[in-house]
Protein backbone atom coordinates (compact mmCIF):
# COMPACT_ATOMS: atom_id res chain seq x y z
CA UNK A 1 0.00 0.00 0.00
CA UNK A 2 1.41 3.32 -1.05
CA UNK A 3 -0.33 6.21 0.66
CA UNK A 4 -0.94 9.79 -0.36
CA UNK A 5 2.15 11.93 -0.77
CA UNK A 6 4.42 9.10 -1.90
CA UNK A 7 6.17 9.42 -5.24
CA UNK A 8 7.81 6.36 -6.80
CA UNK A 9 8.42 7.28 -10.48
CA UNK A 10 10.17 3.97 -11.26
CA UNK A 11 7.04 1.96 -10.33
CA UNK A 12 5.66 0.45 -13.52
CA UNK A 13 2.95 -1.78 -12.11
CA UNK A 14 0.31 -1.78 -9.41
CA UNK A 15 -2.42 -4.10 -8.18
CA UNK A 16 -5.33 -1.82 -7.25
CA UNK A 17 -7.29 -3.69 -4.61
CA UNK A 18 -8.27 -0.65 -2.57
CA UNK A 19 -11.82 -0.31 -3.87
CA UNK A 20 -13.69 2.95 -3.58
CA UNK A 21 -14.77 5.35 -6.28
CA UNK A 22 -13.27 8.76 -5.47
CA UNK A 23 -12.06 10.34 -8.72
CA UNK A 24 -9.26 12.17 -6.91
CA UNK A 25 -7.94 9.04 -5.20
CA UNK A 26 -8.20 6.87 -8.32
CA UNK A 27 -6.34 9.42 -10.48
CA UNK A 28 -3.66 9.97 -7.80
CA UNK A 29 -3.16 6.25 -7.38
CA UNK A 30 -2.98 5.61 -11.11
CA UNK A 31 -0.53 8.42 -11.77
CA UNK A 32 1.90 6.86 -9.32
CA UNK A 33 2.40 4.19 -11.99
CA UNK A 34 1.97 6.50 -14.99
CA UNK A 35 4.64 8.99 -13.84
CA UNK A 36 7.42 9.37 -16.40
CA UNK A 37 10.68 7.72 -15.43
CA UNK A 38 13.84 6.99 -17.39
CA UNK A 39 13.42 3.79 -19.38
CA UNK A 40 9.72 3.37 -18.56
CA UNK A 41 7.42 3.16 -21.56
CA UNK A 42 4.16 2.10 -19.91
CA UNK A 43 2.53 1.43 -16.58
CA UNK A 44 0.19 -1.46 -15.87
CA UNK A 45 -2.53 -1.31 -13.24
CA UNK A 46 -4.65 -4.35 -12.41
CA UNK A 47 -7.93 -3.33 -10.78
CA UNK A 48 -10.19 -5.96 -9.27
CA UNK A 49 -13.94 -5.75 -9.82
CA UNK A 50 -15.97 -7.37 -7.06
CA UNK A 51 -19.13 -8.94 -8.46
CA UNK A 52 -20.33 -10.36 -5.13
CA UNK A 53 -21.52 -7.25 -3.31
CA UNK A 54 -23.76 -4.65 -4.97
CA UNK A 55 -21.97 -1.60 -3.54
CA UNK A 56 -18.51 -2.90 -4.46
CA UNK A 57 -19.80 -3.79 -7.93
CA UNK A 58 -21.05 -0.21 -8.37
CA UNK A 59 -17.72 1.19 -7.17
CA UNK A 60 -15.79 -0.96 -9.66
CA UNK A 61 -18.14 0.15 -12.45
CA UNK A 62 -17.63 3.80 -11.50
CA UNK A 63 -13.84 3.34 -11.52
CA UNK A 64 -14.05 1.83 -15.00
CA UNK A 65 -16.07 4.85 -16.11
CA UNK A 66 -13.34 7.13 -14.69
CA UNK A 67 -10.63 5.20 -16.52
CA UNK A 68 -12.52 5.53 -19.79
CA UNK A 69 -12.93 9.31 -19.30
CA UNK A 70 -9.21 9.94 -18.80
CA UNK A 71 -7.56 10.45 -22.17
CA UNK A 72 -4.20 9.13 -20.93
CA UNK A 73 -5.64 5.81 -19.70
CA UNK A 74 -6.24 2.79 -21.88
CA UNK A 75 -8.58 0.35 -20.19
CA UNK A 76 -9.27 -3.25 -21.04
CA UNK A 77 -11.71 -5.59 -19.33
CA UNK A 78 -10.32 -9.11 -19.09
CA UNK A 79 -12.74 -11.99 -18.56
CA UNK A 80 -15.65 -9.58 -18.67
CA UNK A 81 -18.09 -12.42 -19.33
CA UNK A 82 -17.43 -13.63 -15.80
CA UNK A 83 -18.77 -10.35 -14.38
CA UNK A 84 -21.93 -9.50 -16.29
CA UNK A 85 -23.52 -7.52 -13.44
CA UNK A 86 -20.41 -5.36 -13.19
CA UNK A 87 -20.29 -4.65 -16.91
CA UNK A 88 -24.00 -3.79 -16.98
CA UNK A 89 -23.43 -1.20 -14.23
CA UNK A 90 -20.37 0.13 -16.05
CA UNK A 91 -22.44 0.69 -19.19
CA UNK A 92 -24.98 2.85 -17.33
Amino acid sequence: MIGEGRDIPAADGMVYAAGGRSRIRVVQDYFRVLTVSEGKEAGIVVDFADDHHDQLTRHAAERLSLYRQEKCFESEVINGGDMLGWLEKAAQ
